[in-house]
């Protein structure tokens, strides 16, 4: 399968550069942008299979982007990357349209997991936020001990 190809959205430097590293392996980042504005853009032009994008973000926030995004009709899958672990923030996400919610805290050892669960058309929600959320959200989601880690695309 073609590797899936990769924005990553974040206004911190250090996160771009440790993701871009994390990723190298499995998918090509074809490009990197630190607001939602230039999400968009990037997006647009790019047509990347997968988003990774903050939420808290200077310019346009991650979720503003997405619903943009979406409104206009991009088809890339998008997953927030997010320290926030606020449940109704969760929710907000995932009803603009966002296929997974994943939490900074335990990104890399999740991430490779929601890039192939999207990728196959499903949504990852962290565990840790997981049991949260109201239960259409969570039906929709797979739980971690039922998707593949290692998976390649």
């Amino acid at each position: 399968m073609a590797r899936p190809r990769v924005i990553l959205a974040d206004d911190h430097v250090d996160v771009i550069k440790t993701f871009q590293q994390f990723l190298e392996n499995d998918c090509d980042v074809v490009a990197t942008v630190s607001d939602g504005r230039s999400l968009v853009e990037s997006a647009l032009r790019l047509a990347p299979d997968i988003i990774i994008t903050d939420i808290s973000m200077p310019v346009l926030d991650g979720l503003e982007a997405l619903r943009q995004l979406k409104q206009r009709g991009v088809p890339s899958k998008v997953i927030v990357l997010t320290m926030h672990l606020d449940p109704q923030l969760a929710v907000k996400a995932l009803t603009i349209g966002a296929d997974g919610y994943v939490l900074k805290l335990s990104a890399s050892a999740e991430m490779r997991k929601a890039i192939a669960d999207v990728s196959r058309g499903l949504t990852y929600i962290s565990p840790q936020i997981r049991d949260q959320l109201p239960r259409e959200y969570v039906d929709r989601s797979v739980p971690a001990e039922h998707s593949c880690d290692k998976e390649r695309h």
